[in-house]
């Protein structure tokens, strides 16, 4: 089994000043890698007062390219609706009755829907029971249009291919924004990356507690200091000695060393208390244990005195460096508790980022809710128009049986009304052209030629068969002579059977010069403005018939 692929082609007036791009699209960068043995179709569609019409231009089967070229050359001007879910539901059901190793659709649209359809439920509906590869070539689409479209194309594992209006005249860029598309043709597989879910952040974790480390203070240990007075020194007394020194001398008391102040540290977080000690001890301390002298000397005292001085400011110095130390500890201390105050900073604002980050994520979840919940009312609204969209079909369509039942009713007042002509020349006229068209005919399909009414005269609704080798009609051939006022005629069988194969139901004209004029397709000449089924002036037309003008 080979590959079925099926092309829906937007005719409506999305498409306006678009199409050339398109066909040029279509042309140059995919008809190339199309496997004519495989099973092809072309879909045109568009809506009139919101009834779709989806013609068959080629039907899903085999195919060849010269064929397939003349109608993407031939496709009719754009205009009405644009019923793409629609189009893609027939195309989808369709598929899922052929028998094929791949399926795919190639969508070519401007992506407006116009008759409440959804095409990408459609797609997504159908995924439950067949696999069709859906691929898009968007031309300038944008916003919601561009979203559904690539969402649609991801989900069935297909691609996206959107060619902005002011690239298309540029080759290059067509080519390579068609890529994707491409490479699925040559048989590279491309399977997208669904697009994940958005799923909630999870709420900030508790930032721990930050507990300072404790600052550790060196400790400063100062010796005691000793004084034991002499056991055999002089007391220390106020007195005039002949020496000239002494007389200078007056009693010396040691005054009590101040106690070294204890540092004291407060900070907010408790760290480790540390207690520097300093400590200066004085042996002994109470005066009675000092003995004196009753016999005064005056050197005695004088050295005495000396000794006792030295003493005290050596303890002086011994506290003026301790002191020093500390205050060098002191400052370090500080040093320390700056740095970590800054470090302590830092990490409040790290956790002030951190709670703002849970916040944002908080504030995303909520707004993600939101979205949830407008995407379901536009649901609800999507309902609601799709069962008004089916009350106004069910109104057209009771319409439409009220419009063909007037048509009987004035076809049957009408009955009398014929046209005068001379059937002897009709049918001779009618002969001749037949003659010459079988000519052109065998010509371009020499051997594939079936003329109808080659014997005899048979109402069949068309005069030609062009036959395949497999003896399948591949068109219907209507011969008709067309007059000065460029009118021509189908009879009521005939028209039931153009309508009926729309897609390969052709009308040769020959004018009064023997020339013949082709029309590959009806119906799409009709939709495109270049015949219209009206009278070119006032006149009579048989019951039964049809009639047609040209340009």
């Amino acid at each position: 089994m080979g590959t079925a692929i099926d092309f829906l082609i937007d005719i409506s007036d999305n498409m306006s000043k678009k199409l050339n791009i398109a066909q040029k699209a279509i042309k140059e960068e995919i008809i190339p890698l199309l496997d004519f043995s495989d099973s092809i179709g072309i879909r045109t569609f568009l809506s009139i007062a919101k009834s779709p019409i989806v013609i068959n231009s080629i039907d899903l089967g085999e195919t060849n390219r010269h064929d397939f070229t003349e109608k993407i050359d031939k496709l009719p001007i754009p205009n009405a609706g644009s019923p793409i879910g629609y189009t893609v539901k027939k195309s989808l059901e369709h598929l899922n009755e052929v028998e094929a190793s791949r399926k795919r659709i190639i969508l070519v649209t401007a992506g407006v829907e116009t008759d409440g359809g959804n095409y990408e439920f459609e797609v997504e509906k159908n995924l439950k029971i067949d696999n069709v590869q859906v691929n898009i070539i968007g031309l300038g689409l944008s916003g919601f249009e561009e979203k559904t479209a690539q969402k649609t194309a991801d989900m069935s594992h297909g691609c996206f291919c959107n060619i902005p209006l002011d690239k298309g005249d540029d080759s290059l860029a067509i080519s390579n924004i068609l890529q994707p598309l491409k490479d699925i043709l040559n048989g590279k597989e491309v399977i997208p990356t669904p697009v994940a879910q958005a799923e909630p952040e999870p709420a900030p974790a508790p930032v721990p507690e930050v507990k300072p480390e404790p600052v550790a203070f060196q400790e400063v240990k100062v010796e005691p200091i000793t004084i034991t007075p002499k056991e055999e020194e002089a007391p220390i007394i106020n007195r005039v000695a002949a020496d000239p020194i002494s007389e200078k001398i007056e009693e010396v008391k040691p005054e009590p060393a101040p106690a070294a102040k204890q540092p004291e540290v407060s900070v907010s977080f408790q760290p480790q208390e540390t207690i520097i000690e300093s400590k200066v001890e004085f042996q002994p301390t109470d005066r009675s244990q000092i003995q004196f002298q009753t016999e005064p000397d005056s050197k005695l005292a004088s050295f005495s005195s000396f000794d006792k001085r030295a003493d005290v400011q050596n303890i002086n110095q011994q506290l003026a460096e301790n002191n020093a130390q500390i205050e060098k500890l002191l400052k370090k201390n500080e040093e320390e508790l700056k740095s970590f105050a800054i470090k302590q900073q830092e990490s409040n604002r790290e956790i002030a980022e951190l709670r703002a980050a849970g916040q944002k994520a908080v504030a995303t979840i909520e707004e993600l809710k939101k979205l949830n919940t407008n995407a379901n009312s536009e649901i609800d609204r999507l309902e609601k128009l799709l069962g008004q969209a089916q009350a106004d079909i069910k109104k057209l369509t009771d319409a439409q049986n009220s419009a063909y039942a007037e048509i009987q009713r004035l076809k049957k007042i009408d009955e009398d009304v014929i046209i005068l002509q001379d059937a002897e020349e009709i049918s001779k006229n009618s002969r001749k052209n037949e003659m010459q068209i079988y000519e052109m005919l065998m010509k371009r399909y020499p051997g594939r030629v079936i003329w109808i009414n080659k014997d005899e005269k048979k109402n069949m609704g068309y005069d030609f068969e062009i036959k395949f080798d497999d003896n399948s009609i591949e068109y219907y051939i209507a011969g008709k002579g067309i007059d000065q006022d460029r009118t021509f005629f189908l009879s009521k069988l005939e028209w039931e059977k153009c309508l009926k194969h729309s897609r390969n139901y052709q009308v040769y004209l020959v004018d009064k010069d023997n020339r013949i004029a082709i029309i590959d397709n009806l119906i799409g000449c009709i939709l495109s403005g270049k015949v219209h089924p009206l009278a070119g002036k006032n006149q009579k037309v048989k019951a039964g018939n049809v009639q047609f003008s040209i340009d």
